[in-house]
């Protein structure tokens, strides 16, 4: 009787093991706002979170967003800390120049980790880079750099400028290798400051006229200049 009581005191007092929740927490990576940060969850602020954030981020057309490996870290002032997506070129970046979360700037959504699962598995490999992200510039990589580029002044391509004003506006000194005329002007309508004016230096042509023989001149003819006896 001793026993049996003991045992059932010890079955009272040991915990039940195999009730006890083992499941790891879930998490999902979502795009935060631009203006206000991460209204749920947590900034990512390692790069290895960042990485993984791509399977889960899409576009507006839903395209997940491009990791260049060689333009990836960043380390820029003027843009938020950490972790975060560039809309304007769906591209995923981390910004390692500083660390004031509270730093934001429009275009520029924070990336939030959040608990939660998706419906949908991401995908096992990184997807592949189009040949170019914004088929409408000639060359992304030359937004910005300060010599007007006829090929993204255009509106899909924000008229040649990353994050200022357009390049094509600054001037007769960004236009020193802008040959098109039509392109090759301040075409953004966004425009605020002094549109600048361009110079068209014209050079003069020279006309030659060819010297005709005399003799075909008068319309004589040699043989009318015969010695006569």
């Amino acid at each position: 009787m001793k026993m049996r009581a003991v045992l059932l005191f010890l079955v009272a007092i040991v915990p039940n093991v195999s009730s006890t929740n083992t499941t790891a927490k879930s998490f999902i990576y979502i795009r935060g706002n631009d203006l206000k940060g991460c209204t749920t969850g947590k900034r990512v602020t390692n790069i290895e979170d960042c990485k993984v954030a791509q399977k889960y981020l899409k576009n507006e057309d839903g395209r997940p967003p491009i990791i260049e490996e060689n333009n990836f870290e960043k380390n820029l002032g003027n843009a938020p800390s950490g972790c975060y997506y560039f809309v304007s070129d769906n591209r995923l970046q981390f910004n390692d120049a500083h660390t004031d979360l509270k730093k934001l700037f429009a275009g520029d959504e924070p990336v939030c980790k959040v608990p939660g699962t998706t419906t949908t598995a991401p995908p096992t490999t990184p997807p592949t880079r189009p040949p170019r992200v914004n088929a409408a510039c000639s060359n992304e990589d030359w937004k910005g750099d300060g010599n007007c580029d006829p090929g993204n002044n255009n509106a899909g391509c924000g008229w040649d400028k990353f994050r200022g004003e357009s390049d094509c506006c600054k001037g007769a000194s960004a236009m020193t290798k802008c040959t098109d005329e039509k392109l090759c002007n301040c075409l953004d309508p966004n425009f605020t400051g002094t549109t600048p004016t361009t110079t068209t230096t014209t050079t003069p042509t020279t006309t030659t006229t060819k010297k005709t023989d005399d003799h075909k001149k008068t319309g004589h003819k040699k043989n009318d200049y015969k010695k006569t006896d």
